[in-house]
């Protein structure tokens, strides 16, 4: 169902030499951007609290690195598509 309201405005493809890290990405996105992923494991805790559609382009595992979830959605329009989550504590 959110497939059929979510209309990314902005596409863009994660890097990290660009953007450090998927947090920092997420955090200085607007509402409505498609972020796609790399294939890869990536270690890091990340909190969603903006429309986003997140996209794996290949295996993308995120491997939370806190004691919390690896994932943490504050928002009612996010999409994850082919994305593995793991918390490793």
């Amino acid at each position: 169902l959110l497939k059929n309201i979510f209309n990314p405005t902005i596409t863009i493809v994660f890097s990290k030499e660009q953007h450090n890290s998927l947090q920092n990405l997420i955090r200085s996105s607007q509402n409505n951007t498609l972020i796609i992923i790399p294939e890869g494991e990536y270690n890091e805790d990340l909190t969603i609290s903006k429309d986003i559609h997140l996209k794996a382009d290949g295996n993308v595992t995120i491997n939370g690195v806190g004691e919390n979830n690896a994932m943490t959605i504050n928002s009612n329009h996010v999409i994850l598509e082919g994305i593995d989550r793991k918390s490793v504590v």
